[in-house]
């Protein structure tokens, strides 16, 4: 019966193969051309809008420019000593004053902020000759378009600044009139974000050096988000290519890209159209197609069974049976087919012994769950595995929600341990021995988990692996306990600086290195100037956010071969191993000028700014780590004496 079975299936299948066929051949010839003449209209239809936008925000920017350069002209330099002269001036300009949504600005010609609309107390005075927008007018005595700049302005916005310099008869530099655009306001530039390509493709606008100046993510902007090698055509882009063409972007996204150079501005503008989305018409035209082929060939395989099923009806049902018990579950495994004699006795025997394995399978699956210990099996000649359902809820996946194979395996596992983990597993195979490891998975979710591996192979009479089984048992909670056990002991959990036992234990190895290798190896030891006043003032609550922000900086300022520890209250070391006094000393320096200009804007909205007094000790033949932190310390005392806000190295 089986062999009429398979002959049948094979005469069904040959009549239908031509007309398949026929259909296969027609829809992708058909698919082909249309996806090619589509994409090649959307390429020009794409880099034409592109180069339309480009046109408008060269327009608009010489524009906003000629307007700056133009006002500029009746700027009253004879009063510049005038603040309030100049406010009213500034203040009158209202025309202008909405096209800069960031502001108008009047500096003097050593970068001091004179007065700005719309007005904001405690600015004037301020210095932006750090400036790059500044320092590039003062170089060129010309209007300048600013790079991308973060906003000292409350909001802290990415901007854009115009410049206009203003010379008396001398030729010499008075005053500077600047106007600056908010990349997140309303705005030309800011708008950009806001144009679609169809539904979910957009546009962008980037610098030469890679630094995305408007993007619909803000949290993009003034980020060179793509490296080198992530987007080929960008690449090309920043190299002088315009045009369109597809590509893969960031991610593995596939895009249409077009992208078009501005002429005001040594900037790219760019706009990227998801291949998904373009495809999405032709995905489905192939969708209709492949389902008329689909339903063609039921219809033809349903009609010749309806011919055959009264002779061949319960084994063909069993068989059937057969065929989808995978996807069935609970009572839907059992069979249920009439028939008489050997298939009545195959039927029964396959249900009684169906329900016996169900109940072992139960109750081996609940223990699983209660151990967090899931199961597997390979069969090396087949190469197929086998995993238990609490295998699929440690990988964070529904039990049976996919075939397993070693390749989906190996792609759960973290890429920092795969290698790792696979050289284990073809080790085995090849030793004959038993295995155990412990790595890290990803879970579909992105959490990650622990997990420890046991395996062992089973091989044939002539020695060759034929089975490899083992178990997986999820360790998360047990390693997650023990990293917080060892932060608890080297962290200090206000700052995240290292604590005092750490600094001792630290300083200890790095000093019996420095002595035995007879290297330099130096300390810094710094103390905030005048913060008991901030917890008196301000609260205990406040000081420990200034302590935060203060170490947070403090930490960028670091090599990576420094350490920084709280030493106790607003007290802190820093080790800098390999190092001498005087480089030690041109650290300090940098952290104290840091400090000084950091302001601490706390979540009561006050702004603070403190300093710090920064002793340096080097390391001495006689010194142990308790003597070289009390000459560091003593070097805090003596530059406290001296009026504070300095370094001394003792």
């Amino acid at each position: 019966m089986l062999r009429r079975f398979k002959l049948r299936f094979k005469f069904i299948s040959r009549l239908c193969l031509v007309f398949i066929l026929g259909f296969i051949i027609q829809g992708y010839l058909s698919t082909t051309f249309l996806h090619r003449s589509y994409v090649k209209q959307l390429q020009q239809d794409q880099f034409n809008r592109v180069a339309t936008m480009v046109g408008t925000l060269d327009r608009k920017l010489q524009a906003a420019q000629k307007s700056l350069v133009s006002v500029s002209k009746g700027l009253p330099i004879l009063h510049l000593d005038d603040a309030e002269i100049l406010q009213l001036w500034l203040d009158d300009r209202r025309g202008i004053s909405k096209i800069f949504d960031n502001g108008l600005f009047i500096f003097d010609g050593n970068g001091r902020l004179l007065c700005e609309t719309p007005f904001k107390p405690k600015r004037r005075g301020r210095s932006y000759s750090f400036r790059p927008y500044y320092q590039e007018t003062i170089r060129t005595g010309k209007s300048f378009i600013s790079d991308p700049y973060i906003s000292s302005q409350q909001h802290n916005h990415p901007a854009i600044m115009m410049t206009s310099p203003l010379f008396n008869e001398e030729g010499e530099l008075k005053a500077i009139l600047g106007g600056s655009f908010d990349l997140l306001g309303e705005n030309f530039l800011g708008g950009l974000s806001q144009h679609k390509l169809g539904d979910s493709g957009y546009f962008y606008l980037a610098g030469l050096d890679r630094t995305l100046i408007v993007h619909p993510d803000s949290e993009k902007i003034m980020l060179r988000d793509l490296p080198v090698g992530a987007n080929p055509l960008f690449d090309r882009a920043m190299e002088g290519f315009e045009g369109c063409q597809e590509t893969v972007a960031f991610r593995g996204v596939q895009m249409l890209s077009a992208f078009k150079r501005l002429e005001s501005k040594n900037w790219v503008l760019a706009g990227n159209y998801p291949m998904d989305e373009i495809n999405a018409p032709l995905i489905k035209t192939r969708y209709v197609l492949w389902l008329a082929i689909g339903g063609t060939f039921i219809v033809m395989f349903f009609l010749s069974f309806i011919s055959l099923q009264q002779i061949f009806g319960p084994l063909f049902c069993f068989t059937n049976h057969l065929e989808n018990l995978p996807a069935k579950q609970g009572s839907e495994c059992l069979a249920d087919c009439s028939g008489t004699g050997e298939i009545e006795i195959l039927v029964s025997t396959f249900n009684r012994v169906l329900h016996e394995a169900d109940e072992a399978r139960q109750a081996l699956d609940y223990a699983q769950q209660m151990a967090h210990l899931g199961s597997w099996s390979w069969d090396i000649p087949t190469n197929r595995l086998i995993w238990s359902d609490e295998v699929f809820r440690i990988f964070g996946d529904e039990p049976k929600a996919y075939e397993p194979t070693y390749a989906l395996f190996l792609d759960k596992v973290h890429p920092e341990d795969r290698t790792v983990v696979d050289q284990a597993v073809q080790r085995v195979l090849v030793d004959k021995h038993a295995y155990e490891i412990e790595h890290r998975i990803v879970q579909k979710d992105g959490s990650l988990r622990y997990v420890r591996e046991q395996g062992e192979v089973h091989c044939a009479p002539m020695g060759d692996a034929i089975r490899l089984v083992g178990t997986v048992q999820d360790i998360s909670d047990v390693i997650h306990l023990q990293n917080q056990l060892r932060e608890l002991a080297t962290i200090d959990e206000l700052t995240g600086a290292l604590n005092r036992r750490q600094l001792f234990y630290l300083a200890e190895r790095l000093l019996k290195r420095a002595a035995r290798y007879s290297l330099p190896f130096s300390i810094l030891f710094y103390d905030l100037d005048h913060f008991k006043q901030v917890n008196d003032q301000y609260g205990h609550p406040a000081g420990d956010e200034v302590l935060q922000q203060i170490t947070t900086r403090v930490q960028t300022l670091l090599r990576n071969t420094d350490t920084l520890a709280r030493y106790g209250g607003e007290e802190f070391c820093v080790l800098t191993p390999e190092t001498k006094e005087k480089s030690s000393e041109i650290l300090a320096e940098r952290i104290r000028k840091e400090v000084e200009k950091l302001e601490i804007t706390l979540k009561t909205g006050d702004i603070l700014k403190l300093t710090v007094s920064i002793g340096v000790a080097g390391y001495q033949e006689t010194d142990t780590v308790s003597s070289l932190i009390e000459r560091a310390d003593q070097a805090v005392y003596r530059a406290k004496e001296l009026g504070r806000n300095r370094v001394f190295r003792c």
